[in-house]
């Protein structure tokens, strides 16, 4: 009986077995979107075995065209291209083995804005170790709708475990991931395993791959994502290159991506090697933002005119606030949170909120500009000498002007007048002035003076006439 009931044991183990070893593919993460462009997107997924990958997407559900790679492998990534701007796209990922095939529900994403069109993106970082608490986050995230999202780092408690991104991160984050696109920065619990570079497919940079550092343009704002847990000294390779990447942009914001924070009162504190080496940077070269993470908790500081944020409360334990000196400090608050950002031109309102979408800190910032000359004229044609009147229609607030008049005039008024005396044609131009610059708007043979009217002749005394009126007078005096 005990031989029957083991023999009976064993074979039901090798029918299980022999079930999984031809039991049909899965997918165990995502599919998840990455690197959003105007033409071009990145789909990225994870196989229980060796497959094929292939992506069917379209602006409807009929899908219409397929990406596919016959590469077998369990990580796949897709890159589509030749896509519209600002669209709304349909997809789904399929892949097949030697086992059997396997289908993502359809999903969407949609493809980056073009230059100024407004658009919000979210920041948070530090979801290890929870990911119900995660989770949280994560569905506060997609209720903010945001176009993308920046993430701060330590996206697990051990980035060396590969199930540990699974259940901190991968399924957690699923019903965000899905459809927006991730943009991480490395944590110290990634500890720059191969499993991060696995993972994520971002913009080009330097380092490891050329994604340990990356930067990217979405819009009119710059993205710069560090590495502040590896090397950035003065002089080093990624010092070198944030040094030319910011010199080099001219997008209308700046905003950087980093784990350790330059300021924070929460329990790890600022960092100092941030603060020599980096910070200065951000100064010289205008950067508007910078979103950390590490410490759990919420943070707004303030130092010459850059705003330094801590954004840790994405699913780890909260820190308390106020343990560390921050001089800076303008806002702190222990809580889950994450921050939404929306862009509209030169203003950005920054808004921090809670799990069920409470917003607890909010600022607006406006970048100033210089002037846009502009200005009319009245008359602008008519016989010299003529008086013209000038009105000043610059926008952005000027404090200065300076006139020319094309003859030799000029004038510091806002709006003056000035008297053409000779025949021409005169090319008038302002230049505008305040605090932030100068702009100069040039109207060419805007003023047409013609040669001055002669006055009639006064008549002439005839001879003859006199004479005539004498006779007469002479007739009437007899």
């Amino acid at each position: 009986m005990r031989r029957n009931a083991f023999h009976a044991v064993l074979s039901c183990c090798i029918l299980l077995a022999a079930r999984a070893a031809f039991a049909a593919p899965t997918i165990t993460k995502g599919p998840y979107v990455q690197n959003a462009r105007t033409s071009a997107l990145v789909i990225m997924w994870q196989t229980s075995a060796s497959c094929n990958a292939s992506v069917s997407y379209g602006t409807t559900t009929a899908y219409g065209h397929t990406v596919s790679n016959a590469t077998l492998t369990t990580s796949h990534e897709i890159a589509l291209s030749g896509l519209t701007a600002d669209t709304l796209y349909h997809y789904r990922v399929t892949s097949t083995g030697s086992t059997g095939s396997v289908a993502s529900a359809d999903s969407t994403f949609r493809t980056a804005i073009i230059g100024t069109t407004p658009f919000r993106f979210a920041a948070y970082g530090d979801n290890r170790t929870y990911p119900t608490t995660h989770a949280a986050v994560v569905r506060a995230i997609v209720a903010s709708n945001p176009r993308l999202v920046l993430h701060t780092g330590d996206m697990t408690r051990d980035g060396t475990v590969a199930s540990y991104w699974q259940t901190e991160f991968f399924s957690p984050a699923q019903p965000l991931i899905k459809t927006t696109p991730v943009y991480p920065t490395l944590g110290n619990h990634e500890s720059h395993t191969t499993n991060y570079y696995n993972y994520f497919s971002t913009p080009a940079g330097g380092g490891t791959r050329g994604e340990q550092w990356y930067s990217f343009n979405y819009g009119n704002v710059h993205f710069i994502s560090i590495d502040t847990c590896g090397t950035y000294s003065v002089g080093s390779t990624q010092y070198n290159w944030l040094v030319t990447d910011l010199k080099s942009a001219i997008a209308e914001w700046k905003v950087v991506l980093t784990h350790y924070p330059a300021y924070s009162s929460g329990t790890h504190g600022g960092t100092t090697a941030v603060q020599s080496v980096l910070v200065p940077l951000f100064e010289q070269y205008h950067v508007d933002t910078v979103f950390t993470g590490h410490d759990h908790i919420y943070e707004r500081s303030l130092k010459k005119g850059v705003y330094y944020f801590v954004t840790g409360g994405g699913g780890a334990e909260l820190y308390p606030v106020g343990r560390t000196s921050n001089p800076y400090r303008q806002f702190s608050r222990s809580v889950y949170h994450h921050i939404t950002v929306d862009i509209n031109g030169t203003k950005a309102t920054i808004q921090a909120h809670t799990n069920d979408g409470a917003v607890f800190d909010s600022i607006t910032l406006v970048h100033p500009k210089p002037p846009v000359a502009d200005f009319s004229a009245t008359p602008t044609s008519g016989a010299a000498p003529r008086t013209v009147y000038f009105t000043d229609r610059s926008t952005n607030t000027p404090t200065s002007w300076r006139w020319t008049f094309g003859d030799g005039g000029t004038s510091t008024a806002q709006s003056p007048s000035h008297q053409f005396t000779r025949a021409g044609s005169y090319t008038v131009s302002l230049t505008a002035t305040n605090a932030y610059g100068s702009n100069t708007k040039t109207k060419t043979n805007y003023i047409s003076i013609t040669a001055p009217v002669a006055a009639p002749p006064v008549p002439e005394a005839r001879s003859g006439t006199l004479s005539a009126v004498a006779v007469a007078l002479a007739k009437g005096s007899g």
